[in-house]
């Protein structure tokens, strides 16, 4: 997942061609991450 969210062309179709601040992108990228990875290992409540 890690590999899709930040490969260089997702980068590039939303920093340089969307113009999305790196940091924002970068922001996206962990957010997404944490979202998806984290949320599949907690504990059902």
């Amino acid at each position: 997942m890690y590999r899709a969210l930040a490969a260089a062309g997702g980068y590039r179709a939303l920093a340089d061609e969307s113009g999305w601040p790196a940091d924002d992108f970068e922001r996206w990228v962990a957010d997404t991450l944490q979202r998806n990875l984290l949320a599949a290992t907690a504990a059902p409540g």
